[in-house]
């Protein structure tokens, strides 16, 4: 059947960490991405980022686990403070990000966490974001 499937994650000391929803092809649907976030598709081009604090950095090795998703609109909700690196790439992904909702919470972007999508970087530096230098120029 069509309905997404559910898997519990523990940490280890046993304690329930979170769950994460599947489709039918078994990709994620939701799940966390850092400390105190999460993140969920709400249809299949629209990620919600969501929660308070960093978001973990990914890289084409451990890459963001919606990577698979054809994901063109992310929603970054207040509290987020930065965007970790690889986050949104496009570069060996199926992701085609072209429209991006920033929290004012926002402080910090990784400089390859929209990679070779269509959010410049110019965008972000006039929004005040600082990028992370210590990202640029490095490649996995």
């Amino acid at each position: 059947d069509g309905t997404p499937k559910t898997k519990i994650r523990y940490d280890r000391h046993g304690n329930v960490v979170g769950t994460t929803r599947y489709d039918e092809k078994g990709y994620p649907l939701s799940g966390i991405c850092g400390d105190f976030m999460k993140w969920e598709m709400l249809d299949p081009h629209t990620i919600k980022i969501s929660g308070d604090g960093d978001m973990d950095d990914f890289t084409t090795m451990a890459p963001s686990p919606w990577q698979m998703h054809e994901i063109t609109s992310v929603i970054i909700e207040e509290g987020i403070h930065s965007i970790g690196a690889h986050a949104f790439t496009s570069v060996h992904t199926n992701m085609r990000v072209s429209n991006v909702i920033f929290p004012k919470s926002l402080r910090c972007i990784s400089a390859d966490a929209f990679s070779e999508s269509e959010v410049p970087e110019k965008v972000l530096e006039d929004l005040g974001i600082e990028i992370s230098e210590s990202e640029k120029g490095e490649k996995e």
